[in-house]
């Protein structure tokens, strides 16, 4: 129901005298209560009893119909629901729940507690935040470290092969020097028995110019070859002399070359060019 509308007798001088004596007039509440029956409808059936004044006797009774008679139906029930409307938003303004709290108390308090709600749920945002960096950090810093491990198995890996390759070239050196040393017993020997049959003088022997001659050629042989055994022995060892001072700059460089940009998969073979090496020096 928008609006009220007044039924034309009313507006007569008789009823604005009436009006005076405390009639209701649907005017005022219409003024006043027009916001509210904007919004609210007033219920269908509404009837109004009027009060009848005991100490006034029969006639202000009489006085209370004749005024509510000059109304029709319309304009009463505007003014009863005006007039209930006003009561409720008073009752409303002052209602208490059963403990004696007030409404609008609870309901700053529902609001100071949903507040805190939301508080509680960004800090645990910012909680969530700050457990999700440190997780990436601990993730990379664990990252890191198997980055180094990494690293470290592969320079044990390195130093094994290292250590394997060392070990077989003792091995192998040691096994040519004692053949070596075999050999020069041998060839000493035979020089030396040479030396003492050509320095052996019998008388009981005769040797011929021819003979001599021989003894001669063959003992100058002797000494050459026993000299170019001696010059054959001091190259060896400037050899291996120079093989042990490249072996270590190939160490040096190797180790400068992993410490500047780690270890990495070398397909130049050492114990290949150490096998090649002892094979051209067992072929001279």
């Amino acid at each position: 129901m928008t609006g009220i509308t007044r039924n034309p007798s009313i507006a007569s001088g008789r009823s604005d005298s009436r009006r005076s004596h405390g009639s209701i007039d649907s005017t005022d509440f219409e003024l006043s209560m027009g916001d509210e029956w904007s919004h609210d409808d007033p219920p269908s059936t509404l009837r109004v009893e009027p009060a009848i004044d005991d100490d006034t006797g029969g006639h202000s009774s009489s006085y209370g119909s004749n005024s509510l008679s000059a109304f029709n139906d319309d304009d009463i029930q505007s003014a009863t629901f005006a007039l209930q409307r006003a009561q409720f938003s008073i009752s409303e303004s002052r209602r208490t729940q059963g403990d004696g709290g007030n409404v609008t108390d609870n309901s700053q308090a529902d609001r100071m507690s949903t507040e805190e709600l939301k508080k509680a749920v960004v800090s645990m945002m910012l909680r969530k935040d700050e457990v999700e960096e440190q997780n990436k950090a601990l993730q990379q810093m664990l990252e890191q470290e198997m980055e180094a491990s990494s690293i470290l198995r592969a320079e044990i890996e390195t130093m094994r092969h290292q250590a394997v390759a060392r070990t077989e070239k003792d091995t192998a050196k040691y096994q040519a020097l004692q053949k070596e040393n075999e050999l020069l017993k041998h060839q000493l020997r035979k020089y030396v028995n040479a030396v003492q049959m050509l320095r052996l003088k019998d008388p009981l022997l005769t040797i011929t110019w021819v003979y001599s001659h021989e003894a001669e050629e063959y003992e100058k042989k002797l000494i050459q070859v026993a000299e170019m055994h001696g010059e054959l022995m001091e190259f060896n060892e400037l050899l291996h002399r120079q093989l042990n001072l490249r072996e270590n700059m190939l160490k040096r460089l190797q180790n400068e070359l992993i410490n500047l940009r780690g270890p990495k998969y070398c397909h130049f073979s050492v114990t290949k060019f150490k096998r090649k090496i002892k094979e051209t020096e067992e072929k001279v």
